[in-house]
């Protein structure tokens, strides 16, 4: 998944995501938080590279 010519999300917005994350999901299991938060940073690095494409095609 992770090319060197593909973007990534920016570290500051994948940290605040999994702050956030496991901040909501404290009270349930560890793993099942830590899995959570997982495929939320998935989910926020694949919305930010969609933003990203289209950004890109918008300026062409």
């Amino acid at each position: 998944m992770d090319s060197p010519t593909m973007a990534q999300a920016p570290e500051p917005l994948l940290i605040s995501s999994e702050r956030f994350v496991l901040g909501v999901t404290e009270q349930l299991d560890p793993l099942v938080s830590l899995q959570l938060t997982g495929v939320i940073k998935q989910l926020v690095n694949i919305a930010y590279l969609m933003g990203n494409e289209d950004g890109k095609r918008r300026a062409e």
